[in-house]
């Protein structure tokens, strides 16, 4: 039984059933939507390039700056602008007058006795000085507030009065205690502080240097093509051929951001802020690498294709206290003296990242696509089927009843109930012999007769006969019944002539579970209806008919 049971499941397949509506207008719409379905799918396919699997590149990045650049971005010179800044200077000093930036009280900026920023002078430093190198980053120097510290030890029955000859008689220079500097006296030392606040000039002029090269999962390269451009823009600013090493002056990377280290970073918004100059800021510099034009601005030049590989260059400002933090720079110290020279910088730090999409063709994400539009078809088939069930008229009742088939036991029950009539009526005409079972010749005697002209011959008669005994003894079989071999009996013929869902045995278990209410409510409706027949309702013709 068992082993019946797994051929059965393992010898079959099944498949839903299908119905087809001889309809032109839902033909034609069917038609239509799977049309502009496949439509999108493939336009998808192509112009979004699913078939590529993306990996994210490594970048790899040595940036270096140089005090000299004259290319095609322009020329900078920290050197000349330098010592024009001086000349200029000394000029406008011997005048009395401000020059720039220098000693301008426009530029002061007071937040807290610890952040005080005013009598700002200039300084020259040389281009060895302005530039910090650090991690993935690289810092040009605008402005630094320097805090000097000296002291000098004291007996322990000094007087507490402090004063600068005493630095000078130690041996300790005028930068570490300068004659303006605040002379204190505590933990038994003699201390002389000062704080001085300089922007180092012409900054600008330094230019940033880079060479990078990207790794990642599918290919790798070396200063590929490289376009600048800022944050939310499609504009080409500047472009660096394959193999082209990038230098890219400071003055100019401003230009691209439109800032300027003279003004706040939003005038608009906070007016008394401190000028970029003094404050700093942060510029990102993100280094995006991709193929098969996918870079923005490219996706018009989608073919499909590798392409060639190219590298956008994004600048975007951040506006921030830009700073390196302390740097203390330790005098010979001594048990009777010592000092240092704190310099704390702010100016333009530049941070370099890197990101981008390279991407190679993958067949599964291909397939993985084409699934996916295949199963969008389905749309086609759920809307084409409300529009024949809701939009057409007296036909959608009918297209509705086609598809969407009701369930009713009592229903079933009542066609075969009608259908076993018929079938058995057929069965006793057809029982010549009257044994109560259809032997194969009597079926086949039958088969002849009302089918003649068929054009089938006697043997395919005769093997129509055996399908129908072959067919009653395994439903015999499947109920475990042992009926008479090679005959079909009244039970298994009215099986097999009804056309609905119902059988025998089924109505019969079915019968038997039905719920007390039911099955008094049905024996209550069927005594109704003798009595009304009993006075004459339903008959036809006279009562004595």
């Amino acid at each position: 039984m068992v082993a019946k049971m797994i051929y059965d499941v393992l010898a079959s397949f099944t498949c839903p059933r299908t119905i087809t509506f001889k309809d032109w207008r839902l033909g034609f719409t069917h038609k239509a939507l799977m049309a502009a379905i496949v439509s999108y799918v493939c336009w998808n396919l192509f112009s979004s390039q699913l078939f590529l699997v993306d990996s994210v590149p490594l970048g790899l990045v040595s940036i270096w700056p140089t005090s000299e650049y004259n290319g095609s971005l322009g020329v900078a010179n920290y050197r000349e602008a330098r010592e024009t800044f001086y000349e200029e200077y000394t000029s406008a000093r011997k005048r009395d007058k401000t020059y720039r930036y220098c000693d301008n009280k426009k530029y002061s900026y007071y937040y807290d006795a610890n952040y005080d920023y005013r009598d700002i002078s200039c300084a020259l430093w040389q281009e060895e000085q302005v530039p910090a190198k650090g991690e993935s980053q690289m810092f040009f120097t605008t402005f630094v507030q320097e805090n000097s510290v000296s002291y000098v030890t004291v007996d322990p029955d000094f007087d507490g009065k402090c004063d600068r000859d005493m630095f000078v008689k130690a041996g300790i220079d005028e930068e570490l205690c300068p004659k303006h500097g605040e002379v204190s006296h505590s933990l038994g030392r003699c201390y002389c502080r000062n704080t001085r606040n300089m922007f180092v000039a012409a900054a600008e002029n330094m230019t940033l240097n880079m060479e990078h090269k990207y790794m990642a999962m599918y290919g790798e390269g070396f200063l590929p093509r490289t376009i600048i451009r800022v944050e939310g823009s499609l504009e080409n600013l500047h472009e660096f051929q394959p193999g082209e090493t990038l230098a890219v002056p400071v003055l100019k990377i401003l230009e691209f951001l439109g800032a300027n280290l003279d003004e706040v970073y939003d005038p608009k918004v906070n007016p008394d802020d401190a000028t970029l100059r003094l404050k700093g800021m942060q510029v990102t510099a993100k280094l995006q690498y991709y193929n098969y034009h996918q870079a923005p601005g490219f996706e018009k030049q989608k073919d499909g294709k590798p392409g060639e590989t190219i590298c956008i260059l994004e600048f975007s400002q951040q506006d921030m206290w830009a700073s390196m933090g302390n740097n203390p720079e330790y005098s010979v110290t001594t048990a009777h003296k010592g000092g240092f020279v704190d310099r704390y910088r702010y100016g333009i730090k530049v941070v370099i990242q890197a990101s981008g999409i390279i991407s190679t063709v993958d067949l599964m994400f291909m397939v993985n696509t084409v699934i996916q539009g295949l199963v969008l078809l389905n749309i086609a088939v759920v809307a084409t089927q409300m529009i024949a069930f809701y939009a057409l008229g007296d036909r959608s009742k009918m297209y509705k009843e086609q598809g969407n088939e009701t369930a009713s036991f009592e229903r079933e029950a009542a066609r075969f109930a009608v259908q076993s009539i018929v079938a058995g009526h057929v069965f006793h005409l057809l029982d010549e012999d009257k044994s109560g079972a259809l032997d194969q010749q009597e079926v086949f005697e039958a088969i002849k007769r009302h089918i003649e002209g068929s054009g089938l011959t006697e043997e395919e008669m005769d093997t129509l006969a055996s399908f129908v005994i072959h067919q009653a003894e395994l439903d015999s079989e499947q109920w475990g019944e042992n009926g008479q071999a090679g005959v079909i009996e009244l039970a298994e013929w009215d099986n097999l002539f009804t056309s609905g869902h119902a059988d025998f045995h089924s109505l019969s278990r079915m019968i038997k579970h039905l719920d007390k209410q039911e099955a008094s409510f049905l024996l209550d409706r069927a005594k109704s209806f003798r009595q009304s027949l009993g006075r004459g309702y339903g008959s036809i013709g006279s009562k004595n008919v």
